[in-house]
């Protein structure tokens, strides 16, 4: 079984171990350390639809997440940029960042973890 979490020296070993099995994770060793740090990110592309339509699928995107992930949004609408504002202070996700490239609208929104 592999481990993965804060080490500890065992006092009846003396061995460095790790407090919890990496197999209750659901993920192999290799693969939970490469994406440690980083969130996961999802892609939602809405270039091309009008008003109310990008904050609307990006609502739906976020239910499908956990909390600390985060949600990109590439959208068209000039609107966005304040819909998305609005949406980040109402319901308390953090709008990561929003920003403008030619053209297309980029915000990144990380979905709040849940309330335990």
């Amino acid at each position: 079984m592999y481990f993965m979490g804060p080490r500890f020296e065992s006092q009846q070993t003396g061995k460095f171990q790790c407090r919890q099995p990496l197999a209750i994770l659901g993920a192999p060793w290799n693969t939970r350390f490469k994406t440690m740090g980083t969130p996961n990110v999802t892609e939602l592309d809405a270039r091309g639809l009008d008003c109310p339509m990008p904050l609307l699928k990006a609502k739906r995107a976020l239910n499908g997440l956990r909390g600390g992930e985060r949600l990109k949004v590439l959208a068209t609408d000039k609107g966005s940029v304040r819909d998305f504002e609005v949406f980040s202070r109402q319901s308390g996700h953090p709008l990561i960042s929003s920003e403008e490239q030619d053209g297309v609208y980029i915000h990144i929104i990380e979905k709040l973890a849940a309330e335990d």
